[in-house]
């Protein structure tokens, strides 16, 4: 069976009759409501994505007894958004904010989990950082955005030249080499994913939903980007609970080599081999290795 005959099939019934729209203020939002529940998660995707693109993620937490609540970022899918083709902000600490409030509602069951994938990671590091007496037990954050990968440019230079445009009123432009959503330009070569079933079947959801096809960053969300990270890992000291920190075997995305220099008592690092950016979007068979991971460090069980 292909992937996207699983998903329509098996996955996307499954999630549906468990879906609670808990929109509110501008911001795309779902609960999706565990059968037998034994613990809440809260989700925070990555960089131009949306819902949509944890729809299998949510489906495995769902199996797990987790019930997970889940929004999209301002600027992000059907959230508010300054621009409808890319991806911009003029405060990082509005991702921080828009964690802390869905963080203020979520079931206090005291097996409250964080999820976290690559800006929303660093969104996430940033909010466990300056909430210490936060809701949640533990935290997964999947390739964190704590360096982006400027490719081949100094992080310096990419932040002094970003902070050049956005002072002489360039903040709402593309980033140099980034620019308006195409379909031919989204190749599974080029993607943040191992697996192409998994590729081609958000491919043609994102093809389907123009509120999906904003691409690429302004200036100002790199400014505001670079800064972030830099706050995140320098502080990342201060967050007191267990982190599980997903690391891809081959990321193009984020610098995985500032995981190393993390400081931090409470963290976990686990290599997810044959995997790029999105950890959880490889094979079956790393998938599933990586969900044992992912369980045994959330309920203390034998891998």
């Amino acid at each position: 069976m292909s992937f996207s005959n699983y998903m329509a099939e098996n996955i996307i019934p499954y999630i549906l009759k468990r879906e609670k729209d808990i929109s509110r203020e501008g911001i795309n939002a779902c609960l999706y409501e565990a059968d037998e529940q034994r613990a809440s998660m809260l989700i925070v995707h990555g960089f131009s994505e949306g819902i949509y693109k944890y729809r299998e993620i949510i489906f495995n937490f769902l199996k797990m007894g987790i019930s997970c609540t889940i929004f999209e970022l301002p600027g992000h899918g059907m959230s508010r958004s300054a621009f409808f083709d890319r991806i911009h902000i003029e405060d990082f600490n509005e991702y921080v904010e828009t964690i802390k409030s869905f963080a203020a509602e979520i079931k206090q069951d005291g097996n409250c989990f964080l999820f976290a994938h690559s800006m929303g990671g660093c969104a996430a590091s940033l909010y466990l950082e300056e909430n210490p007496d936060n809701p949640f037990k533990k935290a997964v954050l999947s390739s964190p955005m704590l360096k982006i990968n400027t490719h081949g440019v100094n992080e310096n230079t990419a932040f002094r030249l970003s902070d050049i445009m956005v002072r002489h009123r360039r903040k709402d432009n593309f980033v140099f080499g980034q620019g308006i959503w195409e379909k031919t330009n989204d190749t599974f070569q080029s993607s943040a994913g191992f697996d192409r079933g998994r590729f081609e079947e958000n491919l043609s959801y994102r093809e389907q939903h123009k509120e999906y096809q904003k691409s690429g960053a302004t200036w100002k969300w790199l400014n505001e980007g670079i800064k972030a990270s830099r706050r995140a890992r320098d502080n990342f000291n201060l967050i007191n609970i267990p982190i599980l920190l997903l690391r891809a075997e081959d990321d193009n995305y984020v610098d995985k080599k500032v995981f190393e220099t993390l400081d931090n008592r409470f963290l976990k690092i686990v290599d997810v081999p044959l995997s790029r950016h999105e950890c959880l979007n490889s094979s079956r068979e790393t998938n599933d290795e990586t969900y044992k991971s992912i369980r045994a460090f959330l309920f203390d069980e034998e891998k």
